[in-house]
C-alpha cells in the first residue's frame, strides 16, 4: 500500500472511532483487503491480499492508532411528552 492509502485508511479509522462504529483488528485488515482488490492490486506480502497481524501492529504503530474498547452505542431514553 501506498503512504497515501495507508494515511487515508488511518484517517478513515479515526473518522468510524469518532462515529462510535466498534472497528476491530479483523476488520482492518479486511479494509485493507477490499482495498486492494478493488485497486486490482496484488501485495506480494499478504497471503490473498489480507495483511497479517504483524502488518496491522506496524500499521497502527506508523499512525498512532490506539486498540480501545468501543464505547456502548446506546443512547439514553428520552421520554418525550
Amino acid at each position: 500500500m501506498s503512504a497515501e492509502a495507508e494515511q487515508r485508511l488511518a484517517e478513515t479509522i479515526n473518522t468510524l472511532a469518532q462515529w462510535k462504529v466498534p472497528v476491530d483488528f479483523f476488520d482492518v485488515r479486511l479494509l485493507v483487503k477490499n482495498y486492494l482488490d478493488r485497486q486490482r492490486v496484488t501485495d506480494r506480502r499478504f497471503r490473498d491480499n489480507c495483511p497479517g497481524p504483524d502488518w496491522l501492529n506496524s500499521f497502527m504503530k506508523r499512525h498512532k492508532l490506539t486498540k480501545r474498547i468501543a464505547d456502548n452505542t446506546n443512547l439514553p431514553e428520552q421520554k418525550f411528552q
